[in-house]
């Protein structure tokens, strides 16, 4: 597969596409999916929040963030300090792939945020490719991009519109 695909899905489409691979990823290398769960609705608050200022609370969770702020913990604005050590934990206990499928889906859902969407934003194609490439080196199955067709990048001036997991699979799990 290749980003391309999604070159007529909204950006919100490719984030949820992302976090939908980071949810196999979690599964495929042994980790519980319910540890991670903080993290997972708060990713996928990116696809049904208003855009604006959601970005700031992740901000704050990325692994880069939790790992590389632990002697600056008077800075949190969003966490509270026993969140910040549960995540810290976490997140020392992951691997770099799921590290770095975090950081991608938070450039792919903030590249974009205060410019226009210009030529498909062939950035969050990238970092797209990027995480397709790291599923398919751990042979974990990727999800279908036909699902997400119906996300496409004219509505909501690329962004397309507000949906939740649910309506990706209709409740099914993944």
């Amino acid at each position: 597969m290749k980003s391309q695909e999604f070159t007529n899905i909204s950006i919100r489409g490719r984030v949820a596409f992302a976090i939908l691979c980071l949810e196999k990823a979690i599964i495929h290398f042994g980790f519980d999916i319910y540890d991670w769960s903080f993290v997972l609705n708060l990713l996928w608050s990116i696809t049904n929040t208003k855009l604006g200022s959601w970005h700031y609370p992740l901000a704050e969770c990325t692994g880069r963030s939790i790992i590389n702020d632990e002697g600056h913990l008077d800075d949190l604005e969003f966490l509270t300090k026993e969140k910040f050590w549960e995540l810290n934990k976490l997140y020392k206990n992951a691997n770099h792939a799921i590290l770095r499928m975090i950081d991608l889906i938070f450039e792919i859902s903030t590249r974009d945020l205060y410019a226009s969407i210009v030529n498909a934003s062939p950035d969050t194609l990238k970092y797209l490719q990027e995480i397709i490439d790291m599923m398919n080196q751990n042979e974990i199955p990727l999800p279908d991009a036909k699902l997400f067709q119906k996300f496409p990048i004219t509505e909501n001036e690329g962004w397309g519109r507000e949906f939740s997991r649910d309506e990706i699979y209709n409740g099914d799990n993944i």
